[in-house]
């Protein structure tokens, strides 16, 4: 959880090192997916595409 908190904080600060960095990641599905459900809970980068 915290691997997801923390890229969702770094999505809002950085979008396209975020995005970078998950392309080359190999980040397990359900962190992935945290990380994607807490961007868009978050009132900051609701709007923004996670991926």
């Amino acid at each position: 959880m915290g691997v997801a908190w923390c890229l969702a904080t770094a999505l809002a600060k950085h979008q396209d090192e975020t995005r970078e960095y998950l392309a080359g990641t190999k980040l397990p599905a359900d962190i992935r997916k945290l990380y994607a459900r807490k961007a868009r809970e978050s009132r900051i980068t609701r709007e923004v595409n996670p991926f």
